[in-house]
Protein backbone atom coordinates (compact mmCIF):
# COMPACT_ATOMS: atom_id res chain seq x y z
CA UNK A 1 0.00 0.00 0.00
CA UNK A 2 2.33 2.19 1.29
CA UNK A 3 4.53 2.14 -2.56
CA UNK A 4 1.06 2.97 -4.51
CA UNK A 5 0.74 5.74 -2.32
CA UNK A 6 4.44 6.80 -3.12
CA UNK A 7 5.40 6.52 0.45
CA UNK A 8 8.52 4.70 -1.10
CA UNK A 9 11.02 5.31 2.63
CA UNK A 10 8.20 3.13 4.39
CA UNK A 11 7.41 1.25 1.64
CA UNK A 12 10.89 -0.33 1.63
CA UNK A 13 11.47 -0.63 5.18
CA UNK A 14 8.11 -1.91 5.53
CA UNK A 15 9.16 -4.79 2.27
CA UNK A 16 12.40 -5.84 3.53
CA UNK A 17 11.40 -6.64 6.67
CA UNK A 18 8.81 -8.81 5.32
CA UNK A 19 11.02 -10.12 3.19
CA UNK A 20 13.70 -11.09 5.25
CA UNK A 21 10.75 -12.34 7.78
CA UNK A 22 9.24 -14.48 5.54
CA UNK A 23 13.02 -15.78 4.10
CA UNK A 24 14.34 -17.04 7.53
CA UNK A 25 10.63 -18.62 8.01
CA UNK A 26 10.44 -20.61 5.13
CA UNK A 27 7.45 -18.30 3.63
CA UNK A 28 9.26 -17.85 0.78
CA UNK A 29 6.12 -16.74 -1.72
CA UNK A 30 5.84 -13.81 1.42
CA UNK A 31 9.70 -13.21 0.88
CA UNK A 32 9.53 -13.39 -2.74
CA UNK A 33 6.46 -10.95 -3.53
CA UNK A 34 8.35 -8.51 -1.31
CA UNK A 35 11.76 -8.15 -3.04
CA UNK A 36 10.19 -7.89 -6.07
CA UNK A 37 8.54 -4.54 -4.42
CA UNK A 38 12.55 -4.12 -3.06
CA UNK A 39 13.87 -4.56 -6.56
CA UNK A 40 11.69 -2.04 -8.15
CA UNK A 41 12.22 0.62 -6.01
CA UNK A 42 15.96 -0.09 -5.46
CA UNK A 43 15.51 0.63 -9.57
CA UNK A 44 13.17 3.82 -10.25
CA UNK A 45 13.45 5.44 -6.44
CA UNK A 46 16.92 4.27 -5.10
CA UNK A 47 18.64 4.37 -8.73
CA UNK A 48 20.96 1.57 -7.30
CA UNK A 49 21.68 -0.47 -10.13
CA UNK A 50 23.53 -3.39 -8.09
CA UNK A 51 20.53 -3.03 -5.24
CA UNK A 52 18.29 -3.70 -8.31
CA UNK A 53 19.84 -6.67 -9.62
CA UNK A 54 20.16 -8.25 -6.03
CA UNK A 55 16.91 -8.01 -5.14
CA UNK A 56 15.09 -9.24 -8.63
CA UNK A 57 18.01 -12.41 -8.03
CA UNK A 58 16.25 -13.11 -4.75
CA UNK A 59 13.16 -12.87 -6.28
CA UNK A 60 13.89 -16.00 -8.43
CA UNK A 61 15.88 -17.80 -6.51
CA UNK A 62 12.96 -17.90 -3.54
CA UNK A 63 10.24 -18.20 -6.19
CA UNK A 64 12.15 -21.34 -7.38
CA UNK A 65 12.18 -22.54 -4.22
CA UNK A 66 8.43 -22.09 -3.29
CA UNK A 67 8.01 -23.21 -7.17
CA UNK A 68 5.58 -20.28 -7.22
CA UNK A 69 5.96 -19.83 -11.28
CA UNK A 70 4.32 -16.27 -12.05
CA UNK A 71 6.37 -14.98 -9.28
CA UNK A 72 9.61 -16.74 -10.85
CA UNK A 73 8.57 -15.01 -13.76
CA UNK A 74 8.16 -11.10 -12.58
CA UNK A 75 11.55 -11.59 -10.63
CA UNK A 76 12.83 -12.82 -13.98
CA UNK A 77 10.97 -9.80 -15.78
CA UNK A 78 13.15 -7.59 -13.14
CA UNK A 79 16.67 -9.36 -13.83
CA UNK A 80 16.28 -8.96 -17.30
CA UNK A 81 15.22 -5.02 -17.47
CA UNK A 82 17.89 -3.92 -15.01
CA UNK A 83 20.11 -6.08 -16.71
CA UNK A 84 19.45 -4.32 -20.04
CA UNK A 85 19.74 -1.13 -18.38
CA UNK A 86 23.04 -1.90 -17.12
CA UNK A 87 24.17 -3.18 -19.97
CA UNK A 88 24.74 -6.01 -17.98
CA UNK A 89 25.71 -9.17 -20.87
CA UNK A 90 25.45 -11.96 -19.26
CA UNK A 91 22.71 -11.60 -16.92
CA UNK A 92 20.71 -10.41 -19.59
CA UNK A 93 21.24 -13.75 -21.93
CA UNK A 94 21.06 -15.96 -18.71
CA UNK A 95 17.32 -14.38 -17.72
CA UNK A 96 16.06 -14.02 -21.12
CA UNK A 97 16.55 -17.73 -21.77
CA UNK A 98 14.74 -18.48 -18.91
CA UNK A 99 12.35 -16.39 -19.89
CA UNK A 100 11.71 -18.27 -23.31
CA UNK A 101 12.15 -21.41 -21.59
CA UNK A 102 8.77 -22.32 -20.47
CA UNK A 103 5.56 -20.62 -22.50
CA UNK A 104 3.72 -17.82 -21.21
CA UNK A 105 0.10 -16.43 -21.40
CA UNK A 106 0.67 -12.77 -23.41
CA UNK A 107 -1.00 -11.28 -20.72
CA UNK A 108 2.23 -11.43 -18.71
CA UNK A 109 3.60 -8.25 -18.15
CA UNK A 110 6.76 -10.43 -18.48
CA UNK A 111 5.60 -10.54 -22.54
CA UNK A 112 6.28 -6.42 -22.82
CA UNK A 113 9.35 -6.47 -21.15
CA UNK A 114 10.81 -9.25 -23.17
CA UNK A 115 9.85 -7.45 -25.41
CA UNK A 116 11.48 -4.43 -24.90
CA UNK A 117 14.51 -5.38 -23.80
CA UNK A 118 14.68 -8.17 -26.87
CA UNK A 119 14.62 -4.82 -28.62
CA UNK A 120 17.36 -3.27 -26.87
CA UNK A 121 19.62 -6.41 -27.39
CA UNK A 122 19.28 -6.68 -30.70
CA UNK A 123 20.02 -3.34 -31.11
CA UNK A 124 23.30 -3.77 -29.49
CA UNK A 125 23.99 -6.45 -32.03
CA UNK A 126 23.18 -3.93 -35.02
CA UNK A 127 20.32 -6.36 -35.73
CA UNK A 128 17.69 -3.21 -36.41
CA UNK A 129 15.17 -4.92 -38.73
CA UNK A 130 15.22 -7.56 -35.48
CA UNK A 131 14.51 -5.12 -33.50
CA UNK A 132 11.57 -3.78 -34.88
CA UNK A 133 9.69 -6.79 -35.09
CA UNK A 134 9.85 -7.36 -31.48
CA UNK A 135 8.19 -4.16 -30.99
CA UNK A 136 5.83 -4.36 -33.48
CA UNK A 137 4.60 -7.82 -32.31
CA UNK A 138 3.60 -6.36 -29.14
CA UNK A 139 -0.59 -6.84 -28.59
CA UNK A 140 -1.84 -3.61 -27.90
CA UNK A 141 -3.66 -4.52 -24.67
CA UNK A 142 -0.15 -4.89 -22.57
CA UNK A 143 0.87 -1.48 -23.74
CA UNK A 144 -1.44 0.12 -20.52
CA UNK A 145 -0.82 3.57 -20.58
CA UNK A 146 0.89 6.75 -22.60
CA UNK A 147 4.24 5.95 -20.64
CA UNK A 148 4.68 2.65 -22.44
CA UNK A 149 3.17 3.94 -25.48
CA UNK A 150 5.90 6.56 -25.56
CA UNK A 151 8.42 4.29 -24.79
CA UNK A 152 7.96 1.56 -27.89
CA UNK A 153 7.31 4.62 -30.05
CA UNK A 154 10.23 6.55 -29.05
CA UNK A 155 12.64 3.30 -29.74
CA UNK A 156 10.92 2.45 -32.84
CA UNK A 157 11.79 6.20 -33.79
CA UNK A 158 15.24 5.17 -33.09
CA UNK A 159 15.17 1.91 -34.86
CA UNK A 160 13.92 3.86 -38.16
CA UNK A 161 16.74 6.61 -38.09
CA UNK A 162 19.31 3.48 -37.35
CA UNK A 163 17.99 2.40 -40.80
CA UNK A 164 17.89 5.47 -42.67
CA UNK A 165 14.51 5.63 -42.54
CA UNK A 166 14.38 9.64 -41.54
CA UNK A 167 10.84 10.99 -41.93
CA UNK A 168 9.42 7.84 -40.01
CA UNK A 169 11.53 8.51 -37.61
CA UNK A 170 10.82 12.16 -37.17
CA UNK A 171 7.06 11.28 -36.86
CA UNK A 172 7.59 8.65 -34.43
CA UNK A 173 9.97 10.45 -31.92
CA UNK A 174 7.39 13.48 -32.20
CA UNK A 175 4.57 11.01 -30.78
CA UNK A 176 6.84 9.77 -28.51
CA UNK A 177 7.18 13.28 -27.05
CA UNK A 178 4.00 13.93 -27.00
CA UNK A 179 2.80 11.09 -25.31
CA UNK A 180 5.70 11.42 -22.67
CA UNK A 181 4.58 15.14 -21.56
CA UNK A 182 4.43 14.91 -17.78
CA UNK A 183 0.69 14.48 -17.02
CA UNK A 184 -1.39 16.43 -14.67
CA UNK A 185 -1.86 14.69 -10.79
CA UNK A 186 -0.25 11.84 -9.18
CA UNK A 187 1.88 9.17 -11.18
CA UNK A 188 3.12 6.14 -10.25
CA UNK A 189 7.18 6.26 -9.95
CA UNK A 190 7.56 2.86 -12.44
CA UNK A 191 5.17 4.62 -15.02
CA UNK A 192 7.11 7.76 -14.52
CA UNK A 193 10.47 5.78 -15.15
CA UNK A 194 9.01 4.18 -18.61
CA UNK A 195 8.00 7.50 -19.69
CA UNK A 196 11.51 9.54 -18.96
CA UNK A 197 13.00 5.96 -20.82
CA UNK A 198 11.02 7.08 -24.28
CA UNK A 199 11.49 10.67 -23.61
CA UNK A 200 15.32 10.09 -23.51
CA UNK A 201 15.02 7.95 -26.56
CA UNK A 202 13.08 10.37 -28.55
CA UNK A 203 15.17 12.80 -27.84
CA UNK A 204 18.54 10.79 -28.98
CA UNK A 205 16.31 10.14 -32.45
CA UNK A 206 15.86 14.40 -32.53
CA UNK A 207 19.46 14.72 -32.59
CA UNK A 208 20.00 11.54 -34.64
CA UNK A 209 18.21 13.21 -37.37
CA UNK A 210 18.97 16.64 -37.12
CA UNK A 211 16.39 17.88 -35.46
CA UNK A 212 18.29 19.45 -32.43
CA UNK A 213 16.21 22.15 -31.18
CA UNK A 214 13.48 19.48 -30.54
CA UNK A 215 15.76 17.26 -28.72
CA UNK A 216 16.74 20.13 -26.93
CA UNK A 217 13.53 21.38 -25.86
CA UNK A 218 12.78 17.95 -24.86
CA UNK A 219 15.86 17.51 -22.49
CA UNK A 220 14.65 20.82 -20.96
CA UNK A 221 15.20 21.43 -17.03
CA UNK A 222 11.83 20.02 -16.06
CA UNK A 223 12.49 16.70 -17.65
CA UNK A 224 16.39 16.80 -17.04
CA UNK A 225 16.88 18.92 -14.30
CA UNK A 226 20.93 18.69 -13.74
CA UNK A 227 21.81 19.01 -17.43
CA UNK A 228 23.08 15.36 -17.17
CA UNK A 229 21.77 13.63 -20.01
CA UNK A 230 21.41 17.22 -22.28
CA UNK A 231 25.54 17.44 -21.69
CA UNK A 232 26.58 13.45 -22.61
CA UNK A 233 23.88 13.53 -25.83
CA UNK A 234 25.05 15.20 -29.05
CA UNK A 235 25.00 14.63 -32.95
CA UNK A 236 27.42 11.86 -32.71
CA UNK A 237 25.83 9.78 -30.01
CA UNK A 238 25.95 9.82 -26.14
CA UNK A 239 28.42 9.58 -23.94
CA UNK A 240 28.09 5.75 -22.13
CA UNK A 241 30.92 6.63 -19.25
CA UNK A 242 28.75 9.96 -19.02
CA UNK A 243 25.43 8.48 -17.99
CA UNK A 244 23.45 7.10 -15.01
CA UNK A 245 24.73 3.02 -14.47
CA UNK A 246 20.87 2.02 -14.93
CA UNK A 247 20.78 4.14 -18.54
CA UNK A 248 24.18 2.63 -19.71
CA UNK A 249 22.24 -0.12 -22.12
CA UNK A 250 20.27 2.50 -23.15
CA UNK A 251 23.86 4.67 -24.04
CA UNK A 252 24.66 1.39 -25.85
CA UNK A 253 21.37 0.72 -27.91
CA UNK A 254 21.56 4.60 -28.77
CA UNK A 255 24.79 4.55 -29.69
CA UNK A 256 24.56 1.47 -31.75
CA UNK A 257 21.54 3.51 -33.35
CA UNK A 258 23.74 6.23 -34.53
CA UNK A 259 26.52 4.00 -36.18
CA UNK A 260 23.92 2.28 -38.20
CA UNK A 261 22.64 5.61 -39.51
CA UNK A 262 26.05 6.86 -40.67
CA UNK A 263 26.61 3.35 -42.74
CA UNK A 264 23.08 4.42 -44.52
CA UNK A 265 23.94 8.21 -45.02
CA UNK A 266 24.83 8.61 -48.57
CA UNK A 267 28.59 10.29 -48.66
CA UNK A 268 28.51 13.96 -49.38
CA UNK A 269 31.45 15.24 -51.16
CA UNK A 270 32.22 18.77 -49.88
CA UNK A 271 35.06 20.58 -50.59
CA UNK A 272 36.86 22.44 -47.92
CA UNK A 273 35.98 25.55 -48.48
CA UNK A 274 32.31 24.61 -48.48
CA UNK A 275 33.00 22.65 -45.22
CA UNK A 276 33.99 26.19 -43.96
CA UNK A 277 31.10 28.34 -44.91
CA UNK A 278 28.37 24.92 -43.55
CA UNK A 279 29.83 25.42 -40.73
CA UNK A 280 28.84 29.32 -40.25
CA UNK A 281 25.43 28.51 -41.80
CA UNK A 282 23.72 27.47 -38.12
CA UNK A 283 24.85 30.90 -36.78
CA UNK A 284 22.16 32.91 -38.28
CA UNK A 285 24.97 34.83 -39.93
CA UNK A 286 24.11 36.92 -43.29
CA UNK A 287 26.35 35.96 -46.55
CA UNK A 288 28.00 39.12 -46.56
CA UNK A 289 29.12 38.10 -42.77
CA UNK A 290 29.76 35.11 -43.49
CA UNK A 291 32.06 36.50 -46.51
CA UNK A 292 33.62 38.65 -44.18
CA UNK A 293 35.00 36.04 -41.17
CA UNK A 294 36.20 34.17 -44.05
CA UNK A 295 37.79 36.21 -45.95
CA UNK A 296 36.34 35.96 -49.43
CA UNK A 297 34.05 37.40 -51.87
CA UNK A 298 30.25 37.76 -50.86
CA UNK A 299 29.70 36.14 -54.84
CA UNK A 300 32.33 33.38 -53.74
CA UNK A 301 30.47 32.55 -50.56
CA UNK A 302 26.87 32.44 -52.47
CA UNK A 303 28.26 30.27 -55.16
CA UNK A 304 29.57 27.86 -52.05
CA UNK A 305 26.31 28.32 -50.46
CA UNK A 306 24.30 26.78 -53.72
CA UNK A 307 26.58 23.86 -54.16
CA UNK A 308 26.06 23.28 -50.78
CA UNK A 309 22.36 23.29 -51.25
CA UNK A 310 22.33 21.39 -54.42
CA UNK A 311 25.09 18.17 -53.07
CA UNK A 312 22.50 18.28 -50.06
CA UNK A 313 19.45 18.28 -52.08
CA UNK A 314 18.23 21.21 -49.82
CA UNK A 315 16.13 24.63 -50.58
CA UNK A 316 17.12 26.63 -47.87
CA UNK A 317 19.45 27.25 -45.35
CA UNK A 318 17.14 25.87 -42.00
CA UNK A 319 17.10 22.17 -44.34
CA UNK A 320 20.75 22.28 -45.34
CA UNK A 321 21.88 22.68 -41.84
CA UNK A 322 19.26 19.70 -41.03
CA UNK A 323 20.63 17.46 -43.85
CA UNK A 324 24.15 18.11 -42.89
CA UNK A 325 23.62 16.97 -39.60
CA UNK A 326 21.99 13.99 -40.40
CA UNK A 327 25.06 13.49 -42.30
CA UNK A 328 27.39 13.41 -39.92
CA UNK A 329 28.92 17.07 -41.52
CA UNK A 330 27.80 19.23 -38.41
CA UNK A 331 27.67 18.98 -34.66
Amino acid sequence: MAYYLNDFSDAWDFALEAAELGEAAGAYVIAAGNYTIIAALAEVWKCDAEAAALYAAATVRLAEKAGHESLRLAGLGQQLWVAAERYDLATFGEARAKLLARPRHDQFRETLVLAVADAVGFGWRNEFSTAAAALAGLPERLLASNADHALRQGMLGLIAAATGDTDRARTLAREALERSVKPAGVEPIHVRYHRERGRLVAAATCFLIGDIVRGRRALSSRFDPNKQLLSAIHSNGIDAEAVPPLFRGWAEFINAAYRSAASHRPPVALTPAEVAVLSLLPSGMTLAAIAAELGKAPKTVQRQVESIYAKLAANNRAQAVERAREAGLLR
